[in-house]
């Protein structure tokens, strides 16, 4: 996984589940969490990074990226 996570350079998008937010956090990669709906755990996993000052989406839709003010992602 290290060698693979040295690759990435713009972020991670991932669910709020504990290994793969861990590990960016570690290396120091941007990150955006998803939690998963009616997931205890997600949910709380979710309002920890919130509160780290990790962006969380709870519905992810067309205006997500507007929402979080990510003007440098390009969409295709």
């Amino acid at each position: 996984m290290q060698m693979k996570a040295n690759k990435v350079k713009r972020g991670v998008l991932c669910g709020a589940g504990f290994e793969t937010p861990s590990e960016a956090l570690y290396l120091k990669k941007k990150l955006i969490v998803i939690p998963m709906k009616n997931q205890y755990e997600q949910q709380c996993n979710a309002s920890a990074l919130k509160n780290l000052g990790i962006p969380v989406l709870y519905d992810f839709n067309e205006t997500a990226v507007e929402d979080l003010n990510l003007g440098s992602v390009q969409r295709k």
